[in-house]
C-alpha cells in the first residue's frame, strides 16, 4: 500500500498494477443498512494486459521448455506466442512524493513487475472523484533490466529526494504450482535466496547525497517547519515526531503554520498535528475550510469530524460547503456531514443529493451519512419532480426507502409512506417501487407488521405489484426478462400465495431462466414447504437447475434434513451432488450433519498423487482440442469461463498455457496442493439459521458476498453472521478423473494449450 500527499490510499496485486481505495470503511460502517460497493478500484485502463516493453531474454527454464516440446519430451506448443509482456507480478505500489525529482515526475505512480524485469510508470489523472493511472513512458519503461534475475519488489521515498529500489533478485520468481515438477529436479528454486540489491534512482545532474538532518535530534521549533519541506519524507517524520514527543509548545508555531505555509501540503500537516497535540481549535478549521487549495478544504473536513458534533459554528459553515466548485471537497463533504447528524446536516445532504448524485460515488457517501433522519432526508428530495424522475433519483430513493425499512425505524418509515401516498397518480410506478424497496428486506412476519402499521395506500401498492407479478410470471407469451422481474416480486407475497404459481414455473417446459428464477424466489422463504417443492421438482430439473435447487436445499437445517433422507431414499442419487459441495458439507458446523454426509458419501482411498501418476499419460497424448472443447464445457465450464462458455467464478483461464501443461493438469487433479486465498471455500452461518457454502466474492464493513458453486452471489450482512468458517480447501473439487478418462484429459490439456 502507498498514499499519496493528501491520504489516497493505493494499492497492486500480482494482475492488478493499480488499485485506489474509494473510501475509508468507517464512513460505511456507521450506517449498518448501507450496502457499499467494493473499497478497490482499478486505475488502470488496460489492467492486466497492459503492454510492458520488456528488454530482457526468456528465462533459460523457458527456453528448456521450449526445446524439450520441440523434441516432443514434453506436453505442449514450442510457444510461439511469448508467456511475457503482461502484469502477471505486479508489486510495491509507491507514490513519488520526493524532491530531488524533475517536478513532472512528483505524484507519480511507480510499481515493480518482478515476471518481466522492469518498472512501470504512470501519471494520476483525475476522473471525477476517483484517479485514472495513465502510462507516463511512451514505448518503453521507467526502468527495464537486461538481467532476468532482477526483482524489483518494493520502493521508498527517500530522505534525500530520491527514490530506492529493493531488488530481491532471485532467479526464480515463480510458484511452484506453475513450474512442471520435472524442473524442479534441475532448478534450485532457492537460487538468490542469500542475495539482494537496493538502488537510489537520482536526476543524471543529482550531485552526491544531500547533507541531512538527523531528525532524532530536531527541535519542536526545527520539526515544525519541516511540514512545509517539498520532500514527502520530511513532513511524514517530522509529523510523526511532533505526536510522539506531544510538546505543547509546538502549538502557536503550528497554528500559524496552518494559516501562512506557502505549500498546501504544509497547512494541511500542521492541521493534523494540531489535531494530535489535542489543540485544533475552532478558529484554525474555519480559516482552514476556506483555504484556497481543494486539497486542503477536503482535508479540513475530516479534521473537522472531532469537532462538529460540539462545535455549531463548524456545523453551520459545513453547511455552507455543499456550493464547493470542487467535487472532490463535495464527495468528503457528504461523508463528514455523517459525523454530526441532525437537522442542518440533513438538509446539506439534500443539497448534495439534489445536486451530484448522479455520481454513484457520491450518492454513497450521501448514504453513509443518513445513518439517522433518513426519513426526513426522503422526504425532502421526494418533493423534487426533476429529480425524482431521473435514473440517479429514483435509485437514491429506492435505496434510501430499503435502507429505512430495513432499519425498521416506525417514525421515519411513517414518513417514506406519507411520501409516497403523496405522489402524483401518474407516477403509480415508482410509487410501486418505492414500495418495493420499503418492504424488501423484511421477512414475511415483518412484511404484514409494516403493512398493517402502514395501512391504506401503501397496502393497495403493494398488493397491485403482487397481482401484477402473478400475472406476468405465469404469461408464455411475456418477454423472459419481464418474466424473471415478476417471479422475483412473488417474494413479496407469503409463500402460500405464492407456491402454488413456483410449482407451474418448475414445470420443465418453462424457459430456464424463469425456473431459475422460481428457485431463487423460493430460497427468499423459511417455510418447511421449500424442500418439497424443489424435491418434487427435482426429476425433471436440468443439472444446471439441481445445482441451484441443491444449494438452496442445504442453506436451512430443516430443508437440508430432508434433502438428505431424499438421497438415502434414492430419489435423489449420490452423484448429482458436486464434490466441493460435498466436501463443505463433510466439514459442516452440525457434527450430526457432518457424520451423515460421511455416511451417505463415499470417500475415495486412492491418493492424490496415485491418480496424477496414473495421469501422466495424458501429457504424452497427442489430443484433440475439438473434443477437448466440449470436455470443458460439460466438467468445468460451471466454475470457469473460456471463449464465451461457463461462468467465471474460479481462476481466470485466460493464457493458462504460460503455465505449461504438467502444471495445469496436476492443478486439476490436486487442487489442494497449492491454493491461492481467494480460492479458498468458506461455510457461513446466519443468525436465523441459514447456511450458505462458497468463496468470498467480496466484502465491505458492512457486507460480506458469498459465490455458490450455481454462480449466484448471495450478499449477508455482517451483522447476521453467527459464524464463518474456512475450510482450508480450495473451492474447485478433488475426483475430476471420475467423470474425465486419461483420453479426455489429453483432450482437455490439447484445448487449453491452444489459449492465448
Amino acid at each position: 500500500m502507498s498514499m499519496d500527499n493528501w491520504g489516497r490510499k493505493f494499492t497492486c496485486g500480482n494482475s492488478e498494477p493499480g488499485l485506489s481505495y474509494m473510501y475509508d470503511d468507517r464512513y460505511v460502517a456507521r450506517n449498518p443498512q448501507l450496502k457499499a460497493p467494493k473499497v478497490m478500484v482499478d486505475i488502470t485502463p488496460e489492467g492486466k494486459f497492459t503492454h510492458l516493453f520488456r528488454i530482457s531474454p526468456p528465462e533459460p527454464w523457458r527456453e528448456l521448455r521450449t526445446t524439450l516440446r520441440r523434441e516432443g519430451k514434453f506436453r505442449g506448443s514450442d510457444e510461439g506466442g511469448k508467456p511475457f509482456g503482461f502484469f502477471t507480478g505486479a508489486t510495491g505500489i509507491t507514490i513519488y512524493r520526493g524532491d530531488a525529482w524533475p517536478t513532472e515526475y512528483r505524484g507519480n505512480v511507480i510499481v515493480g513487475e518482478v515476471a518481466n524485469n522492469l518498472v512501470y510508470r504512470a501519471r494520476l489523472e483525475s476522473n471525477g472523484v476517483g484517479v485514472t493511472a495513465v502510462r507516463a513512458d511512451e514505448g518503453v519503461e521507467f526502468l527495464a533490466a537486461k538481467d532476468i534475475w532482477f526483482r524489483p519488489v518494493q520502493f521508498a521515498n527517500a530522505p534525500d529526494g530520491t527514490l530506492y529500489i529493493l531488488d530481491m533478485y532471485r532467479e526464480l520468481i515463480e510458484g511452484a504450482a506453475f513450474l512442471p515438477p520435472e524442473f524442479l529436479e534441475t532448478l534450485d528454486a532457492m537460487s538468490g535466496h542469500d542475495r539482494g540489491r537496493i538502488y537510489r534512482i537520482a536526476p543524471a545532474d543529482f550531485s552526491g547525497r544531500r547533507r541531512q538532518p538527523n531528525l532524532g535530534d530536531a527541535s519542536t521549533a526545527e520539526l515544525v517547519r519541516l511540514l512545509e519541506h517539498p520532500n514527502g519524507w520530511h513532513r511524514d517524520t517530522a509529523s510523526r515526531l511532533l505526536y510522539q514527543q506531544q510538546d505543547q509548545a509546538a502549538v502557536a508555531a503550528l497554528e500559524k503554520l496552518a494559516v501562512e505555509s506557502a505549500l498546501p501540503e504544509g497547512r494541511a500537516a500542521a492541521l493534523t498535528s494540531l489535531a494530535g497535540l489535542g489543540a485544533l481549535e475552532e478558529r484554525s478549521l474555519l480559516t482552514a475550510l476556506d483555504d484556497a487549495s481543494p486539497q486542503v478544504r477536503a482535508h479540513s473536513l475530516r479534521m473537522a469530524e472531532t469537532l462538529a458534533p460540539k462545535s455549531q459554528a463548524i456545523r453551520a459553515k459545513l453547511a455552507t460547503m455543499t456550493g464547493d466548485d470542487s467535487l472532490t471537497v463535495r464527495y468528503q463533504l457528504a461523508f463528514s456531514l455523517g459525523a454530526a447528524p441532525g437537522p442542518t446536516a440533513t438538509r446539506a445532504l439534500v443539497r448534495i443529493a439534489l445536486q451530484d448524485s448522479a455520481d454513484s460515488w457520491i450518492q454513497l457517501a450521501v448514504l453513509s451519512s443518513l445513518h439517522q433522519n433518513a426519513g426526513a432526508a426522503f422526504e425532502s428530495l421526494a418533493v423534487d419532480a426533476g429529480f425524482r424522475k431521473t435514473p440517479h433519483g429514483v435509485a437514491l430513493l429506492s435505496t434510501l426507502a430499503e435502507q429505512i425499512g430495513g432499519a425498521g425505524n416506525e417514525g421515519e418509515i411513517a414518513l417514506v409512506v406519507r411520501s409516497v401516498a403523496g405522489l402524483p397518480e401518474a407516477e403509480t410506478s415508482l410509487k410501486e417501487t418505492l414500495v418495493k424497496a420499503l418492504v424488501a428486506r423484511q421477512n414475511d412476519a415483518g412484511r404484514k407488521k409494516l403493512l398493517a402499521a402502514a395501512g391504506g395506500q401503501t397496502s393497495e401498492l403493494l398488493a397491485g405489484v403482487i397481482a401484477a407479478a402473478k400475472a406476468t410470471a405465469i404469461d408464455s407469451k411475456a418477454d423472459d426478462g419481464k418474466r424473471t422481474a415478476a417471479v422475483q416480486n412473488l417474494r413479496l407475497a407469503g409463500f402460500k400465495d405464492a407456491q402454488p404459481l413456483l410449482e407451474k414455473l418448475l414445470q420443465p417446459g418453462e424457459p430456464l431462466a424463469v425456473q431459475a428464477a422460481a428457485i431463487e424466489c423460493a430460497a427468499a422463504f423459511r417455510e418447511d414447504g421449500v424442500a418439497d417443492l424443489l424435491l418434487d421438482a427435482w426429476p425433471a430439473l436440468s443439472p444446471g437447475l439441481r445445482t441451484r435447487a441443491g444449494e438452496t436445499l442445504l442453506s436451512r437445517p430443516a430443508w437440508l434434513g430432508r434433502f438428505l433422507t431424499a438421497v438415502e431414499e434414492g430419489t435423489v442419487k449420490a452423484f448429482e451432488i458436486p464434490a466441493a459441495r460435498v466436501d463443505l458439507l463433510r466439514r459442516h458446523p452440525d457434527a450430526d450433519v457432518a457424520a451423515r454426509v460421511n455416511r451417505l458419501f463415499v470417500v475415495s482411498k486412492k491418493s492424490r498423487q496415485e491418480v496424477v501418476d496414473r495421469y501422466q499419460a495424458a501429457l504424452k497424448a497427442t489430443g484433440n482440442p475439438l473434443r477437448g472443447k466440449e470436455v470443458f464445457k460439460k466438467n468445468c465450464s460451471a466454475c470457469h469461463q473460456l471463449e464465451g462458455v461457463g461462468r467465471p467464478i474460479g481462476a481466470n483461464l485466460k493464457g493458462i498455457r504460460s503455465r505449461g501443461m504438467a502444471s495445469v493438469l496436476l492443478n486439476i487433479l490436486d487442487p489442494n496442493r497449492e491454493v491461492k486465498p481467494e480460492f479458498l471455500a468458506y461455510t457461513l452461518l446466519t443468525t436465523d439459521g441459514r447456511t450458505v457454502a462458497g468463496m468470498i466474492g467480496s466484502e465491505t464493513a458492512n457486507d460480506l458476498v458469498i459465490r455458490q458453486l450455481d454462480g449466484t452471489d448471495v450478499e449477508v450482512r455482517r451483522a447476521d453472521i453467527e459464524l464463518l468458517q474456512n475450510s482450508g480447501l480450495s473451492f474447485m473439487p478433488e475426483g475430476l478423473e471420475k467423470t474425465v478418462s486419461v483420453e479426455q484429459m489429453a483432450d482437455l490439456l490439447s484445448y487449453l494449450n491452444t489459449l492465448e
